[in-house]
Protein backbone atom coordinates (compact mmCIF):
# COMPACT_ATOMS: atom_id res chain seq x y z
CA UNK A 1 0.00 0.00 0.00
CA UNK A 2 2.90 2.32 0.69
CA UNK A 3 4.30 1.84 -2.81
CA UNK A 4 0.88 2.55 -4.31
CA UNK A 5 0.52 5.67 -2.15
CA UNK A 6 3.91 6.81 -3.47
CA UNK A 7 2.55 6.52 -7.02
CA UNK A 8 4.27 3.27 -8.04
CA UNK A 9 2.48 1.51 -10.91
CA UNK A 10 0.48 -1.64 -10.16
CA UNK A 11 2.56 -3.61 -12.68
CA UNK A 12 5.79 -2.61 -10.97
CA UNK A 13 4.45 -3.44 -7.50
CA UNK A 14 3.31 -6.84 -8.78
CA UNK A 15 6.72 -7.61 -10.29
CA UNK A 16 8.53 -6.48 -7.15
CA UNK A 17 6.52 -8.66 -4.76
CA UNK A 18 6.05 -11.60 -7.15
CA UNK A 19 2.29 -11.53 -7.69
CA UNK A 20 0.00 -10.68 -10.59
CA UNK A 21 -1.34 -7.22 -11.36
CA UNK A 22 -4.83 -8.57 -10.58
CA UNK A 23 -3.68 -9.46 -7.05
CA UNK A 24 -2.32 -5.94 -6.50
CA UNK A 25 -5.63 -4.50 -7.70
CA UNK A 26 -7.51 -6.79 -5.30
CA UNK A 27 -5.30 -5.64 -2.41
CA UNK A 28 -5.90 -1.99 -3.30
CA UNK A 29 -9.67 -2.48 -3.59
CA UNK A 30 -9.83 -4.35 -0.26
CA UNK A 31 -7.75 -1.62 1.41
CA UNK A 32 -9.95 1.14 -0.06
CA UNK A 33 -13.10 -0.58 1.17
CA UNK A 34 -11.98 -1.89 4.59
CA UNK A 35 -8.69 -0.20 5.49
CA UNK A 36 -5.93 -2.34 7.00
CA UNK A 37 -8.49 -4.92 8.17
CA UNK A 38 -9.26 -5.61 4.49
CA UNK A 39 -5.71 -6.88 3.99
CA UNK A 40 -6.10 -9.70 6.53
CA UNK A 41 -6.09 -13.17 4.98
CA UNK A 42 -9.49 -14.76 4.64
CA UNK A 43 -10.17 -18.25 5.98
CA UNK A 44 -9.41 -20.89 3.38
CA UNK A 45 -10.21 -24.54 3.02
CA UNK A 46 -7.39 -27.05 3.02
CA UNK A 47 -4.12 -27.26 4.87
CA UNK A 48 -3.17 -24.20 6.97
CA UNK A 49 -0.37 -21.97 5.71
CA UNK A 50 3.13 -22.60 6.97
CA UNK A 51 4.54 -19.23 5.86
CA UNK A 52 3.88 -16.24 8.14
CA UNK A 53 3.62 -13.31 5.74
CA UNK A 54 3.65 -10.82 8.60
CA UNK A 55 7.12 -12.04 9.59
CA UNK A 56 8.30 -11.68 5.99
CA UNK A 57 7.03 -8.10 5.81
CA UNK A 58 8.50 -7.26 9.23
CA UNK A 59 11.91 -8.65 8.24
CA UNK A 60 11.79 -6.74 4.95
CA UNK A 61 11.03 -3.48 6.75
CA UNK A 62 13.89 -4.18 9.13
CA UNK A 63 16.45 -4.01 6.31
CA UNK A 64 15.79 -0.38 5.36
CA UNK A 65 19.00 1.63 5.36
CA UNK A 66 19.15 4.81 7.38
CA UNK A 67 21.85 7.43 7.85
CA UNK A 68 23.40 7.84 11.28
CA UNK A 69 26.14 9.93 12.80
CA UNK A 70 28.55 11.37 10.26
CA UNK A 71 26.67 10.17 7.21
CA UNK A 72 27.43 6.47 7.60
CA UNK A 73 24.65 4.12 6.57
CA UNK A 74 23.57 1.15 8.64
CA UNK A 75 20.72 -1.36 8.46
CA UNK A 76 17.85 -0.50 10.75
CA UNK A 77 17.57 -3.03 13.52
CA UNK A 78 21.29 -3.89 13.62
CA UNK A 79 23.09 -3.91 16.95
CA UNK A 80 24.80 -0.63 17.56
Amino acid sequence: MLAAADGEANERIAARVGVSKVTVLQWRNRYAEHGLKGLDDLERSGRPRVVDHRKIVASTLGTVRETVGGGLARHAGEAR
